[in-house]
């Protein structure tokens, strides 16, 4: 029974005709025949995709009808069961339509499967491809599917501006400023922020790669070429033929076939192309690149069958990643101007104090090329400047640096200058600050270094170092009833107020002559310091060199029984003190009879004459004195609770269990006093702080005194 194409199949999801043996469908683009042992499909069978019983795949993709049974041709008639096309020999009319591209294929006379059947949702294969050489076409199943035509990725550079040589042009010789830019302008370059794509790789530079791509067959070629500044050819590999893994050089150039497999009936290869840098260009310079694959087949970018790629410029830096910039000259930082602040004699720099900062003797800062970000800093250490000073060109680039003196466009720019104002601007800041108890430290001491930068940074030169001393606090405000001890505001002079109740205390005046206590980066510590060594260079010539100073011997009038008044002089002896004053009220109009002091320090209750939280003798290294005057006019004290000592024998303090030195942190020690039953009309106190000139002595600190009446 002859094949018959009868259209397309009858139905949606069964069929409203019958079909019968050898007749020909096509259902979702792909052509069943109705199978011969089937005489009849009968109306409301289902589509044959999901009726292997009574269909099977014929060609997919056929769209055109099966050819026409002809007469008989010469090699005999037509047989009762052939397939389609093969009625007659030289009347075969059958066409064949590539379901992937459309292309119809016509006058069929040999018909070629490859392939197989792959499993889909339908059970049988959704696409098919064909090739056809004369009257021969082979349909796969399924389509094969090939890799890419040849489509590389180039290596990439960073954006530089690049300087201008001495010679433009190219020598294969090494000669250090003979390179070629071509018909590039660097000074308009560099004015239009023009930059160029750079690379400084000395070693070997990965022009191109691509990972797959194919190739028609073991014959294709492969042509890498690379230019000079001018466009001109420099060096190339022509016509390299793709068939095995393996690899040709020449000049420099190498090109790699990583692998090459089979791909269906085709081929497929990996590539990489490289140039030697230094040795194809020992000068360094602007060049560029091209490679072409000659296929023989596909639409090609330059050509049937050509691929050809052509590299944007390129300029090489053969400076490499270390750089030959350096400062020759070395790194200075002077005083311009100085904004001091001045405390128990010292001086300190305090914000706005400024420093000229020069970096001299800048070499190849920028020698073949150079960055379109800085190219220098200058950093302060230990000088309360937080401001980094940057330096690039000639400082027309807004907010990349200012201008380095002396910088031109030329490739050795050498023997520059780069110079910059610091401000002090840090706020809350002592420097150098304390080493270990109240000891200044000496060694975080104050510097400027500049860091040159190109490819990375390039190296750095660093200042000599000084001892400096900076504080830029700005000091909280004292009242009646606390002082926060950041400065010496409300501090009184511990001589004077014994005949001045208000002598407040000159923080201008050296202690080497009296018996102060030092007030020092927020601390009141003994003096043991030799501050001629620091900077400002006030302190280089002063009396401050407060490093074996020794206490005095005083005597006070002390209340022994608070109910009687009496008293008796107490004599202390290698003390050095610290006093202040306090109230219930900022007018000191209000009375108190006793009140409580909260001191911020690391004093503990075995510090003192007593300790009253076990009450016993301690080591006597502090004295803590509440004075008051007792004719009741509260200017000057004349009288003092010894409340450091034993209560019994001093009257005075109070509550030691509750209200000590041993309970809490630093910033919870207590200490309460009482005047007891003296008529005494008590408005305000002076509180007396004694350091012994003792190790233990020149470990005490107290940074906050207040109270509670």
């Amino acid at each position: 029974m002859p094949i018959e194409w009868v259209g397309g199949w009858a139905g949606t999801t069964s069929s409203i005709i019958p079909y019968y043996a050898q007749e020909i469908v096509n259902y979702d683009n792909i052509v069943y025949v109705v199978k011969p042992i089937v005489s009849l499909v009968p109306i409301g069978s289902p589509p044959p995709s999901v009726d292997p019983t009574n269909w099977e795949v014929f060609v997919a993709g056929v769209t055109g009808q099966s050819g026409a049974t002809g007469p008989a041709g010469p090699t005999g008639a037509a047989g009762s069961s052939g397939t389609s096309g093969t009625g007659g020999g030289g009347g075969s009319s059958l066409s064949v339509v590539d379901f992937s591209s459309g292309q119809t294929f016509s006058s069929i006379s040999t018909m070629i499967f490859k392939g197989g059947v792959v499993s889909t949702p339908t059970g049988t294969a959704s696409s098919v491809s064909v090739a056809n050489e004369s009257q021969t076409v082979t349909v796969w199943i399924p389509a094969p599917n090939y890799v890419s035509y040849f489509s590389p990725s180039f290596g990439t550079g960073t954006s530089r501006y690049v300087s201008e040589p001495t010679t433009n042009g190219f020598t294969g010789v090494s000669t250090p400023g003979y390179f070629g830019i071509g018909n590039w302008s660097t000074l308009s370059n560099f004015n239009a922020s023009t930059t160029r794509t750079t690379i400084n790789t000395t070693g070997t530079f990965t022009a191109f790669t691509e990972t797959e791509f194919a190739c028609y067959n073991t014959g294709t070629t492969m042509s890498f070429t690379v230019y000079k500044e001018d466009g001109s050819v420099l060096y190339s590999i022509q016509n390299y033929v793709l068939s095995v893994s393996g690899s040709t050089s020449s000049n420099g150039l190498t090109l790699t076939v990583n692998s090459f497999q089979a791909d269906s009936d085709r081929y497929k290869a990996n590539v990489t192309g490289t140039i030697a840098m230094s040795t194809v260009f020992p000068n360094g310079g602007r060049f560029s690149w091209n490679v072409t694959h000659y296929n023989g087949e596909g639409a090609g970018n330059a050509g049937a069958g050509i691929y050809s790629f052509t590299s944007g410029d390129f300029f090489f830096d053969n400076d490499g990643s270390t750089s030959n910039a350096s400062i020759s000259g070395g790194v200075n930082f002077d005083e311009l101007s100085a904004t001091t602040v001045q405390y128990s004699g010292v001086r300190f720099y305090a914000v706005g104090s400024t420093f000229a900062l020069t970096a001299s003797g800048i070499n190849n800062i920028n020698d073949m090329s150079f960055p379109s970000t800085k190219q220098i800093d200058m950093t302060c250490t230990n000088l309360a400047v937080s401001t980094t000073h940057n330096g690039y060109a000639d400082g027309s680039k807004s907010g990349v640096g200012t201008a380095l003196t002396g910088w031109s466009i030329n490739w050795n720019s050498s023997g520059l200058t780069f110079s910059r104002t610091a401000t002090v601007n840090t706020t809350s800041n002592y420097i150098p600050g304390y080493s270990t108890n109240n000891t200044i430290s000496v060694s975080p001491t104050s510097n400027v270094t500049a860091t040159l930068y190109d490819w990375s940074t390039v190296g750095s030169s660093q200042s000599v170092s000084r001892l400096m001393l900076f504080d830029t606090y700005s000091p909280s405000s004292v009242t009646y009833n606390n002082n926060p001890l950041d400065s010496e505001s409300g501090r009184l002079s511990s001589f004077g107020v014994l005949s001045n109740g208000s002598a407040t205390f000159s923080s201008t005046t050296s202690i080497t002559s009296t018996d102060d206590l030092q007030y020092i980066f927020g601390r009141v510590i003994y003096p043991q310091t030799n501050f001629t060594q620091f900077y400002p260079t006030f302190n280089w010539t002063a009396s401050v060199n407060y490093s074996s100073l020794t206490g005095s011997t005083r005597s006070f009038t002390i209340i022994t029984d608070y109910n009687t008044g009496n008293t008796t002089p107490v004599t202390f002896t290698d003390f050095r003190w610290h006093v202040s004053s306090y109230g219930k009220d900022a007018s000191y109009v209000n009375s108190f009879s006793n009140g409580i002091f909260t001191l911020n320090s690391n004093f503990v209750e075995n510090d003192l004459h007593y300790d009253g939280v076990d009450s016993i003798a301690g080591t006597g290294d502090l004295v803590l004195l509440v004075g008051f005057d007792s004719t009741s006019t509260n200017t000057t004290p004349d009288r003092f609770l010894y409340i450091s000592a034993d209560p019994v024998t001093y009257n005075g303090r109070t509550a030691p269990i509750t209200y000590n030195l041993d309970v809490g942190t630093e910033s919870s020690k207590t200490i309460q006093f009482s005047k007891g039953t003296l008529n005494t009309v008590i408005k305000k106190v002076w509180l007396f702080i004694g350091y012994k000139n003792s190790v233990r002595g020149k470990n005490l600190r107290i940074t906050n005194i207040a109270l509670t009446a």
